[in-house]
């Protein structure tokens, strides 16, 4: 936080989805490409346009993934688990 004339300011965290996908703070681009690749970014618009009410885990590994053999779920679920684990620490 910084303060201008008694008056205590907050860093604002804005995201553009439309138009080209971008993070600002504090009115700074956020560096997206350590992230991990485009199904990072696709995996963190999932996950902002699903609020408040949440998505199924199915359902991302269907949208980012798209095979739904029972053989490929365990790989599926593998790969999605990595993905968030990256975004996270990243």
């Amino acid at each position: 936080m910084s303060e201008g004339k008694g008056v205590i300011l907050e860093k604002a965290l804005r995201i553009q989805m439309l138009g080209g996908f971008a993070i600002y703070y504090g009115g700074e681009a956020v560096a997206l490409k350590k992230v991990g690749g485009s199904k990072s970014i696709r995996l963190l618009q999932m996950l902002l346009l699903s609020l408040p009410g949440g998505i199924f885990k199915s359902e991302i590994m269907d949208n980012l993934y798209g095979w739904n053999e029972k053989a490929d779920m365990e790989n599926r679920n593998k790969n999605l688990n990595n993905l968030i684990y990256r975004l996270k620490n990243n």
